[in-house]
């Protein structure tokens, strides 16, 4: 039996290794499925380890009913087994409870070699991210995750470097992914005194800042004017609106090779392995919210030609 390994300064990653036991020490799961890791394998013996178990035994019948010829305390496992689609003795199953035995676990000696794929400097351990993102149109009450599980490498990287190294080579999200950390992020973070969310969906998100004017504009409105009630005769009213609104930021993400009408590609998060793009990732959304949630008003100068900080 072949088996690939990684060898690193802290123990071996075995791929597919599960149920194996070096000298006394079984592989223990990874955060990669496919990975097992194991102290040391110099001189131990291998073992394939079939764990402790039980098995049907037969069925006995329930304390409450009384054992006739009928009915014995206890029957085989066959009793009850089926034959031509139908169960035997079917109208006596509810009586009866089932029993079982004890299977001790089973080691098997083996002989393996290991096939040293890669050789790690230090420990190998696992670079994990996790960004909480709103689900798509038809799930936005739920949470979901991307984490580190969600990554894209090369091509080349695919065929040459283990799964379980993934972590340790240039990857990326997907622009849908993006999108999704973005949008979420946005929405739980945005301080509504100074900025709104106006498009909010699964394939599309834009920002307006609120920009505090210089001096009050006045305005004419309908105080009489409603969608809903019946119509009545115009009040015309006099009101001041006391800020104006500006996209500050739009974007939607990549499908099916089109972006939304109108709006800026969100471009993939990247970085050179998990743990730089993990950062890239959190620099991004800091730097995006300082600019989302910084106050602004109208130079009172200029009379609104610019801007600045309130």
């Amino acid at each position: 039996m072949k088996l690939q390994t990684i060898k690193c300064s802290d123990g071996y990653f075995l791929k597919d290794a599960v149920g194996l036991r070096f000298g006394k020490e079984d592989v223990t799961a990874t955060w990669n499925r496919e990975w097992f890791k194991v102290s040391s394998v110099e001189g131990r013996q291998v073992y394939r380890v079939t764990l402790a178990t039980q098995r049907l035994s037969g069925y006995s019948l329930k304390p409450e009913f009384v054992a006739t010829d009928a009915m014995p305390s206890s029957v085989g496992v066959d009793f009850f087994a089926y034959s031509d689609d139908k169960q035997n003795n079917a109208h006596l199953r509810g009586l009866y409870e089932p029993t079982y035995e004890p299977v001790p676990e089973k080691a098997e000696p083996i002989e393996i070699e290991l096939e040293i794929i890669a050789t790690v400097d230090g420990e190998l351990v696992q670079k994990a991210m996790n960004f909480p993102v709103y689900g798509t149109y038809s799930h936005e009450g739920k949470r979901w995750s991307v984490t580190e599980q969600s990554i894209q490498v090369s091509l080349l990287d695919r065929i040459t470097a283990p799964s379980l190294l993934h972590q340790e080579v240039p990857c990326q999200l997907s622009s849908e992914d993006s999108f999704k950390i973005i949008r979420t992020h946005v929405k739980d973070n945005i301080d509504p005194k100074v900025a709104a969310i106006t498009s909010d969906y699964d394939f599309c998100l834009t920002v307006q800042k609120k920009i505090k004017l210089a001096e009050p504009e006045p305005y004419t409105r309908d105080a009489n004017f409603s969608f809903f009630g019946r119509r009545r005769k115009p009040r015309m009213v006099t009101d001041y609106r006391t800020e104006r609104k500006l996209v500050v930021y739009e974007t939607a993400p990549l499908r099916g090779g089109e972006v939304y009408k109108g709006y800026t590609k969100t471009e993939p998060f990247t970085g050179h392995n998990v743990q730089e793009l993990k950062q890239n990732i959190e620099a991004y959304l800091k730097e995006l919210m300082a600019e989302i949630n910084k106050p602004l008003v109208d130079c009172p100068n200029c009379k609104g030609h610019g801007v600045m900080t309130a």
